[in-house]
């Protein structure tokens, strides 16, 4: 949902930049700017990489994200994985008129985005196959939690979102900071468990991922942080099913929610005690998108109908947040859409 900027950094950044990757700046195709970051495309040696780079996150935040992703690779998740500078450094640190700027560059993951309206691509089979590389993100982060990596992630309950929801809503909307602080207080109830606890990737959508053949490459981990395991079970099912008309939402999570949770079954034995709280975390899932969703509106020289759908989101969102409904009717029976395997 980010708006692009088609200006971009200035050039004599870009030149900087692209010397700790021996590259000219000509070569570097804008793909998005927004949230104090931005994000290029370009060939190297019959290759293809994203550079992404600002200030949004801190250097101790980025390492820690490439200790994970790194981490993921090595255990055989497919993911879109880091690359060396010139100077062997995964993060390069770029000073430019007073400003420090993180870079990181990645291969860009093979394959494409999934076509959502090819029913030989968008089916039953690569729905169980999104639960079964989550399953495996699951399994490794249970790995991952007997380490002691050199940088942290963050907790849950360091989401930049919620900072940013008390400077939105604070004096305007105290009820969406009441939920926020209900929510808080629900999930520091609950046991960290540390086969249902750890690092996760939190947005896992059909935007934050390629289909290449049978398999699911994962890239855009800068918003991972430890959490449940069942959020970002949530986290995909709530986005997925959200991407359909609202006549169809409840047909497709019919099926899809079934489906991906078959695949994730056969790779991680997650307690099913945890399905109980799904509708909580659908509010956290809400919660996130539409302080997003207030944030994107306010900035400028927005389009009319980019207006227009934001304001709509808007609606639909703060309505389920505040009136404690569902994006669509959880089965009293859950075995409906987790049956036993």
């Amino acid at each position: 949902m980010s708006v692009i900027n088609q200006q971009g950094p200035s050039k004599e950044l870009l030149d900087k930049i692209s010397n700790q990757y021996g590259i000219s700046s000509n070569d570097l195709n804008l793909l998005v700017e927004a949230d104090n970051n931005f994000i290029y495309e370009f060939q190297q040696n019959g290759k293809k990489f994203i550079l992404r780079g600002g200030t949004r996150h801190t250097e101790e935040l980025l390492k820690a994200e490439l200790e994970w992703i790194l981490f993921l690779h090595s255990t055989g998740v497919k993911v879109s994985i880091p690359v060396l500078s010139i100077r062997k450094k995964y993060l390069e640190k770029i000073k430019n008129n007073g400003i420090v700027y993180n870079i990181v560059v990645f291969e860009k993951a093979p394959g494409g985005k999934v076509d959502l309206k090819n029913p030989e691509e968008w089916n039953e089979q690569f729905w169980g196959t999104m639960g079964r590389v989550m399953g495996k993100l699951h399994h490794a982060s249970v790995q991952y939690n007997n380490l002691k990596p050199k940088f942290r992630r963050p907790m849950y309950y360091e989401d930049e979102y919620i900072d940013l929801a008390n400077q939105i809503f604070s004096k305007n909307d105290e009820i969406i900071i009441k939920k926020v602080e209900q929510l808080l207080q629900q999930f520091e109830q609950l046991p960290m468990d540390p086969d249902a606890f750890g690092v996760i990737h939190t947005d896992l959508h059909t935007d934050n991922f390629h289909k290449n053949g049978n398999e699911m490459i994962i890239f855009d981990w800068d918003d991972s942080y430890y959490f449940f395991f069942m959020y970002d079970l949530a986290s995909a099912f709530h986005e997925t099913v959200w991407d359909n008309p609202l006549d169809k939402r409840q047909e497709f999570a019919d099926r899809f929610i079934p489906a991906f949770w078959k695949g994730y079954s056969t790779t991680y034995p997650l307690d099913r005690k945890w399905l109980t709280l799904l509708p909580q975390f659908f509010k956290w899932r809400e919660f996130i998108i539409y302080t997003y969703l207030v944030k994107e509106s306010a900035k400028e020289n927005l389009s009319e109908q980019y207006k227009s759908f934001l304001l709509r989101c808007i609606t639909e969102f703060r309505d389920w947040l505040v009136n404690d409904t569902q994006i669509v009717n959880i089965p009293t029976d859950l075995t409906k859409w987790f049956p036993h395997f």
